[in-house]
């Protein structure tokens, strides 16, 4: 098990865009960030302070973010150029998020949950003004015990997060986000020499 924790204010400003790219750190997905207009590949952008947590568990990469206003978009040339084959769940444990993907909108209060596939374009952005904390759990698409068809049904579709399955699944990835597993506090080793390059 690996965690970091990484704050931007850490390091020199003309670093930040590089080190974090928007509210998908460390997706290995290829996908790109901004505050404003996007190009089809993705664009970068820099953000305000963002401060994310991640946890790894072999294959499972579970992360907390909280970043300002900004957008992340995975465009299919970018597909074309490397696709991880990874599925994540996303949700907003603060703010509101809007997630789209196969021709669905999805958008996610707190507590609510969506899909997204590293195989087909998407777009995550932030609404509203303030700053937004969120948690994604990532994992490889081979290791979800769904059927294909199954999954495409939930991409971009807004799942309850405060009921049942839902519940227990947001409250587990947002204690092992937080570095509380099985209900105790973990410390999280401060790591900003290898904070992420951008997913």
């Amino acid at each position: 098990m690996h965690t970091t924790v990484f704050h931007s204010a850490d390091l020199p400003r003309t670093e930040r865009p590089d080190r974090f790219d928007g509210p998908d750190p460390d997706s290995g997905s290829g996908s790109g960030a901004g505050s404003g207009s996007e190009s089809g590949a993705g664009a970068r952008a820099g953000l305000s302070q963002p401060t994310a947590r991640a946890l790894d568990l072999g294959p499972v990469n579970i992360v907390e973010l909280t970043c300002s206003p900004s957008l992340v978009r995975r465009a299919p040339a970018l597909i074309r150029q490397a696709d991880p084959e990874l599925c994540s769940v996303v949700f907003p444990r603060r703010g509101a998020l809007v997630v789209t993907q196969a021709g669905r909108e999805a958008l996610l209060g707190e507590r609510d949950l969506t899909l997204y596939d590293s195989s087909r374009p998407f777009g995550v952005r932030t609404a509203g003004r303030g700053t937004v904390t969120l948690v994604r759990g990532q994992m490889p698409r081979a290791l979800l015990p769904l059927s294909a068809h199954h999954t495409d049904r939930l991409l971009g579709t807004r799942l309850p997060g405060r009921e049942g399955v839902g519940a227990l699944l947001t409250r587990f990835l947002s204690d092992l986000a937080a570095g509380q597993p099985s209900g105790r506090r973990t410390g999280f080793r401060r790591r900003t020499s290898d904070a992420w390059p951008g997913p």
